[in-house]
């Protein structure tokens, strides 16, 4: 058995460099890619701004029970009894229930190191871009720390999330490590034998960017380091939280537009692929992080100029 799967990995770069090879078949996948990042960024939008999705599939944790209490109104429960009358209500109310523990999130970065090791695994053999070989580093370091802080920064919660996140986080992270070996390798002629030095090629646009992931990576920690330590409720106004509601979020953001130029094809200035992920994560994170700055406004109504001051991602307010 282990010398059938050993083979079986080692035939996996002639399998998919036989497969990629064929322009209509690399075209497809590379457009399915693009199709989910935009579409989900897309749905996600659709939810924020449909007020009867949003309470039901955006909300979640502190942030839902948040959005229970303020809805609370004679109004409010008159709307919602016509509205759970209707067929289309009440499967609305049905699907919302599918959720799983939050902690499920450890998942993507499970996923992610899994994907990012079996990469390494065939760099040499498939001939992967040095752009796309600091990408693929970039974001196993990225999954791999997240993971440790999955782990370790683990407090005791109820907090669940509707299982509609959870499937697009395992796809989020399945496509963008296919991303970067779509990308990364020039497969239409990938086993020509010169095809490691005419593809190996990082300029210092790629190793600046590659600096500003680094420094994203960093405050990324920090952050999350300042969270776990802060008690449970408690308004963040340290390091970066005292102009961003945030700033984790931005550091995530900037990691993912870091990488699309990092990981750009020799003769392109961007992965087009990773720049639709990265307006997926911009338009993910904002809608996350409008949330959580709706929270701390109920929370704590003494310092609300303060946390209105507090960009949410980027400019954005």
């Amino acid at each position: 058995m282990a010398t059938l799967n050993s083979d079986s990995l080692d035939s996996f770069p002639s399998n998919l460099g036989s497969l990629l090879a064929h322009k209509p078949v690399f075209d497809l996948v590379s457009w399915g890619i693009k199709a989910f990042y935009l579409l989900s960024a897309f749905a996600i939008l659709l939810v924020r701004f449909t007020p009867d999705l949003r309470r039901r599939f955006l909300d979640y944790g502190a942030r839902a029970q948040n959005a229970s209490e303020t809805s609370e109104s004679p109004k409010g429960d008159r709307r919602r009894t016509i509205e759970r009358s209707s067929a289309a209500s009440q499967l609305l109310d049905s699907l919302a229930k599918l959720t799983v523990p939050h902690t499920w999130f450890t998942h993507f970065y499970i996923l992610s190191v899994l994907c990012s090791s079996l990469q390494f695994h065939h760099q040499i053999r498939i001939h992967m871009s040095q752009r796309a070989r600091v990408a693929s580093f970039c974001l196993l370091l990225q999954s791999s720390r997240r993971l440790v802080e999955c782990l370790t920064y683990n407090r005791k919660s109820k907090s669940r999330m509707w299982i509609g996140h959870y499937f697009i986080g395992i796809a989020f992270y399945l496509f963008t490590n296919i991303t970067l070996l779509l990308d990364g390798v020039g497969w239409a002629d990938w086993n020509h034998p010169d095809i490691g030095e005419r593809f190996n090629s990082m300029g210092a646009t790629e190793w600046a960017f590659a600096a500003f992931i680094s420094q994203a990576f960093i405050s990324q920690a920090k952050s999350h380091y300042y969270l776990f330590t802060l008690e449970k409720y408690t308004l963040p106004d340290e390091l970066g939280f005292k102009h961003w509601i945030a700033p984790h979020y931005m550091a995530e953001c900037t990691f993912y537009g870091s990488l699309s130029v990092i990981a750009a094809p020799p003769d392109r200035i961007l992965n087009w692929n990773l720049f639709c992920a990265f307006i997926f994560v911009v338009v993910n994170l904002s809608v996350t992080a409008e949330g959580t700055k709706r929270w701390m406004l109920s929370k704590f109504p003494d310092r609300r100029h303060e946390i209105q001051s507090r960009r949410n991602v980027y400019i954005l307010r």
